[in-house]
């Protein structure tokens, strides 16, 4: 008691700007009913509680931080009830713009275009301006609408008029150019089709995987022949070992010795000729396989036009 304080007081109009502010998120539905302020008053403004009058009547209360000298800021005082935001269906496309070759490294750049945006349906009666905020999207850009975003910080922030009892459309177009690697050297035979098939893509490309797949059938016959001779082995071996155990139970002097004995030399006369064969796959395999890493390595295509 008996005490007394120095209250600041200003009688001064304030300028600001009455809308609706949407925060697009999960969940998120209806906007905040906000005013933007703006210190024109030529004062600092201290922090304090602030109450909304809309016409006369009470709106909402909230709590102003400082607000310096010609600051701008936007303050929201409760959910906007009478108007609800949809996101629209997302779709998006891609277009091949030049292709690069280098050390069997296929470089693909390629432009991005990413649809999306929103309904705004406005049950109310008067019109309302709406704020509509969205994290943005890094590495790429909004190509439209140009006139009616900016981007704050790590936000993109839309505005659009939404007259009463009316419901309105954003559309959203956000593009980036962006480029990928793929490494031919470990595609498969359907991978390298797959990718000559792809829209646009450059003849020189086309034609430097059709020669690599040339090669990549060489070597695959040499190692299908491989595998051949092997297996033929295998069996001879098999048949082979038979054989000696049906010796090992009979006497020298048995006619069917003899006849097992001339069949297991001519086996071996068999098995000897395949291990050749087998040889010469050997070295066409590697031979083969060498031939097309050479290839892969040596093979350059400078950036290339898309078709």
């Amino acid at each position: 008691a008996q005490q007394s304080a120095m209250i600041p007081i200003l009688i001064s109009p304030v300028a600001g700007e009455q809308l609706d502010v949407f925060n697009a998120g999960p969940g998120a539905v209806h906007p905040l009913s906000s005013v933007r302020l703006n210190n024109d008053t030529g004062k600092y403004l201290p922090a304090g509680a602030m109450t909304i009058l809309v016409g006369g009547t009470y709106a909402g209360d909230t709590l102003l931080a400082a607000l310096g000298r010609k600051d701008r800021r936007i303050v929201s005082y409760a959910v906007d009830q009478s108007v609800s935001v949809q996101a629209a269906g997302a779709w998006s496309s891609s277009v091949l713009l030049s292709c690069a070759l280098n050390d069997g490294s296929l470089t693909l750049t390629h432009a991005d275009d990413a649809h999306s945006g929103y309904r705004v349906v406005n049950r109310g009666v008067r019109s309302r301006s709406v704020l509509i905020r969205e994290n943005r999207w890094s590495g790429w850009h909004v190509a439209a609408p140009v006139k009616r975003v900016r981007r704050r910080g790590g936000v993109d922030q839309f505005t659009l008029e939404a007259p009463g009892g009316q419901s309105v459309k954003l559309a959203i177009l956000r593009r980036r150019v962006a480029a990928d690697q793929v490494y031919l050297v470990g595609c498969n035979r359907s991978e390298l089709k797959n990718i000559m098939r792809r829209p646009h893509m450059p003849d020189a490309i086309v034609r430097a995987i059709k020669q690599a797949m040339e090669l990549r059938r060489t070597a695959a016959h040499a190692l299908a022949g491989l595998n051949t001779t092997l297996a033929r082995e295998a069996r001879i071996q098999a048949y082979e070992t038979h054989l000696r155990r049906n010796l090992q139970a009979l006497g020298k002097a048995s006619t069917v010795y003899t006849s097992m004995a001339h069949d297991l030399a001519g086996q071996e006369t068999l098995l000897a000729a395949a291990r050749t064969v087998e040889s010469q796959y050997r070295a066409a395999v590697l031979a083969a396989q060498a031939n097309l890493a050479k290839y892969w390595k040596e093979q350059r295509v400078p950036p290339t036009a898309a078709k």
